[in-house]
């Protein structure tokens, strides 16, 4: 085969990747920006966001929302986490490649323990299971820096409890996002302002980044024979996260 009839057969396989995605959580800073990214990459070819509103993508990804959701590649399903099952949502986790979940709140914007515990665990796992019974091979997670199911810490103990409970439905594969302190620009946080001052922070845009590339590689594998034979659980950190992005370069 020729060099150019090589490039040309490449650039056909990435393009005919098809790959469907369900997310959760797409109204949140990394969600966001994950909602563009997919939109902007030419393997994705459907994005499903369920949520209490709809996500808006940010200008920087110039993606033409309007004309995405006409033409059917960008649909929004607008969802009562709390009455959730499958029987009303899960036509739109069929054939799904992956499923992400970026859904997060604080317990001072949930208002108390037991409902931030509700909103960042129950909701997402009444979803996670959903995936799973409707046969969506690859998990993609995002929790926090310091996620322990036995923390000491509402915040870390929470997301660490989510981590074990997504470890326990066996998807094909996990992909489990633990960034540090996040970059949100204009939306930081107190905190994230405070720690800023002295440590690093990775942009939520490249938390997004990274998530997209991982399921790019992660679909690639499951779909040809090297599948069942990679690692079934992946952690991220910034430092993989910055991999993940410079490596795609």
């Amino acid at each position: 085969m020729a060099e150019g009839e090589g490039a040309a057969a490449c650039v056909e396989t990435e393009q005919t990747m098809n790959l469907k995605a369900l997310v959760i959580g797409g109204t949140g800073a990394v969600g966001r920006c994950l909602v563009g990214e997919l939109l902007s990459s030419k393997n994705f070819s459907k994005v499903v966001v369920l949520g209490r509103r709809n996500a808006t993508v940010p200008d920087e990804y110039n993606v033409n929302q309007a004309d995405a959701e006409s033409e059917g590649r960008l649909v929004q399903v607008t969802v009562d986490f709390g009455t959730l099952t499958k029987e009303s949502v899960g036509e739109h986790f069929q054939d799904g490649d992956v499923f992400f979940n970026a859904m997060g709140t604080t317990r001072k914007v949930a208002g108390s323990a037991e409902a931030f515990y509700r909103i960042d665990h129950d909701y997402p796992m009444k979803c996670v299971e959903i995936a799973k019974e409707c046969g969506v091979k690859h998990m993609s997670l995002l929790t926090s820096i310091g996620a322990k199911a036995n923390s000491w810490f509402l915040y870390t103990r929470t997301k660490g409890q989510l981590e074990e409970d997504c470890k326990k439905l066996n998807f094909d594969h996990l992909s489990i996002f633990r960034p540090g302190l996040l970059g949100r620009g204009e939306d930081a946080r107190f905190v994230e302002k405070a720690f800023g001052v002295f440590m690093k922070a990775i942009q939520v845009s490249d938390v997004a980044k990274g998530m997209r590339i991982d399921a790019e590689q992660v679909a690639k594998k499951l779909r040809s024979s090297e599948a069942g034979k990679d690692e079934k659980e992946k952690l991220c950190f910034n430092a993989d996260i910055w991999n993940l992005i410079k490596n795609e370069a």
